[in-house]
């Protein structure tokens, strides 16, 4: 029986994308140990792993990264970066050394790991093990077709265009270059060659498998062909409360419904959370509003319910637009729904997952994670007036769903591991 290795860092956005691979690994047969923070070590446990968790690589609670991380704090792109160099880079000496010790213990055929989980694909180096990459994250790979993923813009029209993002490009390799250098130099400490890129320690070219499709990440004529588009990657089962009689009564009512959540990172409900609860109370809608603790800080609108968490798959049907700060999961799920959205992206990955949104016809992308009320007024109303939103969201939400999730991705590790078995 072969052994899988599944390795994820310890943020849920990480850690259940990777939980329902490790799931379907199982159910075809494989043994997988998982490799995370002590914090999901029950996700995985459910999914039928053996879990070890992050011992020598520093452990974390994302909710209260800033106490592990002080520098993650910063707002913009000095803590875009300080989350790379501290949280990625920083703990990939302590990953490298956990997972050779586990290797040491119990070998492993294949590594399977988070695409910004850096230890991963250096022990897979040093181990002369085979390893594969689940971008959780919108496609992070360079292309001669588009700008810098990094810059969260749409792509240049025309030949002038075309001009400017090839300068951007190479502007971005010039930005990218003291992280670049960083990762150099983790892996000149282990006797690996250099990388060219940062995106290029991170990416399998033996195969990637990347959450999305191809119509969320524009013209890419130049995609390798070790990448492959599985649509969403299936979260690890969870269990949720059933709908309490406040939230059914909405699900029956005739008034548009929008559910409004701001995922499990950047979750200051003053960004957006209560800016829409505000802005949509009294319009002839429903609003279902996820905060925990349920505490709006002022009288709960006559149309609104706020709620610590929902079930997606029990509301989304329901759901006429999905009001988010851009969590890649959450968008891709409300999407196989065929929901439109408004995005509210502000930091780390979330403007580009706006810019996607946006450039998809799938949704409005407010350019800001802090928009005023107004702005959500206003995006709420164009989405309900304009069909072409949810028409738009219904064909990229077919699409997620023939690209088949975490089951066609595990299939094709295993499609991978028996040439290698033989």
């Amino acid at each position: 029986m072969a052994h899988v290795l599944v390795a994820a860092v310890p943020f849920a956005g990480h850690a259940r994308p990777a939980a329902g691979v490790a799931a379907e690994l199982v159910k075809r047969g494989l043994r997988v140990t998982a490799y995370t923070g002590e914090r999901h070590r029950a996700l995985f446990e459910a999914a039928g792993c053996r879990v070890v968790s992050w011992r020598r690589a520093q452990d974390f609670d994302e909710s209260r990264l800033t106490e592990t991380f002080p520098a993650t704090g910063r707002p913009g792109v000095r803590g875009l970066v300080a989350n790379v160099r501290d949280v990625f880079i920083g703990t990939a000496p302590g990953q490298v050394e956990d997972i050779r010790a586990i290797h040491a213990a119990d070998p492993f055929d294949l590594i399977v790991a988070d695409v910004m989980a850096v230890g991963p694909p250096i022990a897979a180096a040093l181990l002369d093990v085979p390893w594969v990459t689940l971008g959780v994250l919108p496609l992070m790979l360079s292309s001669r077709h588009l700008p810098p993923p990094a810059l969260a813009i749409p792509p240049g029209q025309g030949v002038l265009g075309r001009w400017r993002d090839a300068i951007l490009r190479a502007g971005g390799d010039l930005a990218g270059a003291p992280l670049r250098r960083l990762l150099n130099r983790l892996r000149a400490d282990y006797g690996l060659p250099p990388v060219r890129r940062f995106e290029d320690g991170l990416h399998s070219r033996l195969l990637t498998l990347n959450a999305g499709c191809e119509l969320l990440d524009g013209a890419r004529p130049d995609l390798p062909t070790w990448v492959r588009y599985i649509g969403r990657f299936d979260s690890a089962p969870a269990t949720f409360p059933p709908p309490d009689e406040r939230v059914r009564r909405l699900l029956a009512a005739d008034a548009p419904l929008v559910l409004v959540t701001q995922g499990t990172f950047d979750t200051d409900p003053d960004d957006l959370l209560r800016p829409t609860v505000r802005a949509l109370a009294g319009e002839p809608m429903a609003v279902i509003a996820t905060i925990s603790p349920t505490d709006l800080g002022f009288d709960s609108p006559a149309n609104t319910v706020a709620v610590p968490t929902v079930a997606f798959a029990e509301v989304l049907d329901r759901v006429a637009v999905y009001i988010t700060n851009g969590g890649w999961g959450g968008t891709l799920e409300a999407l196989e729904h065929g929901v439109p959205l408004i995005v509210a992206g502000g930091d780390l990955d979330k403007p580009t997952i706006a810019m996607h949104v946006e450039l998809a016809g799938v949704g409005i992308n407010l350019r800001t994670g802090s928009p005023t009320e107004q702005a959500i007024r206003d995006a709420t109303g164009r989405i309900l007036a304009e069909p072409e939103f949810r028409a738009r969201a219904e064909e990229v939400g077919r699409r997620l769903r023939e690209l088949g999730g975490s089951g066609a991705g595990a299939a094709a590790i295993v499609a991978l591991l028996q040439p290698m078995s033989g």
